[in-house]
């Protein structure tokens, strides 16, 4: 090894402490970029797998399902693909209020390899006898359920006992995010369930008939309706009843726009981390270089070039990066997935199985190794250009050309304070690295504060302000049914209607509001315009979130539109009211 590359290592040894501190300063900020950057694809993936399926293009809702049909129902021009699917709408006994949670049960005609429905096996097994039942990881928002539990589920006659032999996902669906239960069981433990119930409703037994599906993939949308007519008329040459089509909408990511805009703010927040350890570096350099500037006076005299010292002080920078970065980048890929697996728990989503995105690893390297040699480039640049004679003669001592104004400190200046003044307006860019580190820790915490501060109070505005004591979700009904169910129940003293919906617009994401005219438990607050009257119709309040980022006024036309049917909509007003849908539009 050469004399100049001892050195090297030498410069690293001396001054363990240091040593530490550099190594550390990158460690955190390669740890933190990479944990981020693992953190947020993992749950950025889990999140989009639950919210954009594999779902199929056409829905179709029969009195039976026929397995001997489906070849010649694949044969149908223009269709891709058709599986059966049945649906059992349950209701899952829980032991938190109000005791029970709905809950869909499906069955499939192949579960492990089925077509449309993309449902992934997280741990256990698939159900093969009636009473086993295969649970999705979303459940554990509404109750804890782990394998090799019992679950008691709502039959057309009693109740069920359901053996739990696995979780699973499934692509556009989470129930933690919906509040619908969602499990799946075979084909014969679902007609055991539903073996009693009526043909139709209202015959004795309330409870819904089951629900058979036939889901479609057609190879273009200009053929859907051509395949709607052909399936149609063979499911009628078999004497099946079509009860329904749909076309399935596609879901709303504002959910995953909100936490891709969590993890951009925390990635922002880790690239000022990396900034501070350039500057960080930059001092460590510096100071080595002030410290070591009779060497480098002395190396210049035995025959180095600048070249020659700048590359030998470069590989201390590079043992640096090397110590610190490796170890952090591995950290970082393993912290950063059980991270993932933490957060998600919470919501809870299952994050499925460990993928690394190829981009993780050349960032976290270019971090680690290319930010500390360009902090290192600007000081050894400076320090290795002194001449021989003032190196030797003293760099650094002298007091400074004559003539040169210095601020003279007012007598009355404390000793201590005077003295350390005088050190910082010695080397005055080093003291402006040193202030600015500490400025952008202090804005990066505050920034930290003022997001959570907004969201929570944001959030808890929502609803907030609602007088309500009680809110109970129901199917739609009118307000005389409610006042006569409910008449026999005493300390009611109001009861108002409340419903939520959606539409996408050009703008984003609009949550809609449905509210009692004469409302006395929302205390609304108009801004401009005026409020609903009984027997308005086609009219809305936007509010002003909304109308800002649309440009819409009071008088103009909102036009909503789905597969369904479009309907415009008259602004009569703007009201104050904050949306927990981060990413829409507004409400």
């Amino acid at each position: 090894m050469r004399a100049i590359d001892k050195k090297s290592f030498a410069d690293v040894r001396r001054r363990q402490g240091r040593t530490i501190l550099v190594v550390l300063g990158i460690c955190i900020g390669v740890f933190g970029l990479t944990a981020i950057n693992v953190t947020d694809d993992t749950i950025s993936n889990a999140f989009a797998f639950s919210l954009h399926g594999t779902q199929p293009d056409i829905t179709m809702t029969v009195d039976r399902l026929d397995a001997t049909l489906i070849s010649t129902l694949r044969a149908a021009p223009d269709v891709k693909d058709v599986e059966f699917e049945a649906i059992w709408r349950s209701q899952w006994q829980i032991t938190e209020a109000p005791g029970h949670a709905p809950m869909t049960i499906i069955s499939l005609a192949d579960l492990q390899q089925p077509d449309m429905v993309n449902v992934q096996l997280t741990s256990g097994r698939y159900p093969t006898a009636p009473d086993e039942i295969l649970m999705d990881y979303g459940d554990q928002a509404i109750q804890p359920v782990a394998i090799g539990d019992v679950v008691t589920v709502t039959t057309a006659s009693s109740v069920a006992q359901l053996h739990v032999v696995g979780l699973s996902r499934t692509a556009g669906q989470n129930p933690a995010t919906s509040g619908n239960a969602l499990a799946y069981m075979t084909t014969e433990g679902l007609a055991g369930l539903s073996s009693s119930a009526p043909a139709s409703p209202g015959q004795g037994n309330t409870h819904p008939p089951l629900i058979q599906h036939i889901l479609i993939k057609v190879n273009t949308v200009a053929g859907e309706q051509q395949a709607v007519t052909a399936l149609s008329a063979a499911l009628h040459a078999d004497g099946i009843s079509v009860l329904n089509t749909n076309f399935p909408g596609r879901t709303d990511p504002a959910a995953a726009q909100a936490i891709q805009s969590v993890f951009t703010l925390l990635r922002l927040l880790s690239i000022v981390a990396v900034v501070m350890c350039g500057m960080l570096l930059l001092n460590t350099i510096t100071t080595l270089l002030t410290e070591q500037t009779a060497i480098i006076g002395a190396l210049k005299a035995l025959g180095g070039t600048r070249g020659q010292i700048s590359r030998s002080y470069l590989v201390t920078v590079l043992i640096y990066s090397v110590i610190g970065t490796l170890p952090a980048l591995a950290g970082g890929i393993i912290g950063g997935y059980f991270l993932a697996v933490a957060l998600a728990s919470t919501i809870p989503l299952d994050v499925g199985p460990f993928v690394l995105t190829p981009e993780v690893i050349p960032i976290g390297l270019a971090v680690g190794f290319g930010v500390p040699l360009l902090a290192a480039v600007l000081p050894l640049w400076n320090g290795t250009g002194v001449t021989v004679r003032a190196a030797l003669a003293g760099y650094g001592l002298s007091t400074g050309p004559a003539g040169t104004r210095r601020w003279r400190l007012p007598a009355w200046l404390p000793q201590t304070v005077a003295l350390g003044w005088r050190g910082a307006a010695r080397q005055r860019w080093r003291a402006v690295l040193t202030v600015l580190t500490l400025t952008l820790a202090c804005a990066c915490f505050l920034t930290v504060q003022t997001a959570v501060t907004s969201v929570n109070s944001t959030v808890g505005a929502v609803y907030g302000r609602f007088n309500a004591d009680v809110m109970a979700d129901i199917d739609a009904t009118s307000l005389a049914q409610l006042h006569t169910a409910l008449a026999q129940v005493s300390n009611i003293a109001r009861i108002e209607r409340f419903a939520v919906g959606g539409s996408d617009t050009s703008w984003g994401h609009l949550e809609l509001w449905g509210v009692d005219a004469t409302t006395q438990l929302y205390p609304h607050q108009v801004t401009s315009g005026r409020w609903l009257q009984p027997g308005d119709s086609a009219v809305l309040l936007l509010s002003v979130d909304a109308a800002d980022r649309s440009g819409l006024h009071v008088g103009d036309v909102l036009s909503l539109a789905n597969r369904g049917g479009a309907m415009s909509l008259t602004i009569i007003g703007l009201i104050q009211q904050p949306s927990d849908n981060l990413g829409g539009l507004g409400s």
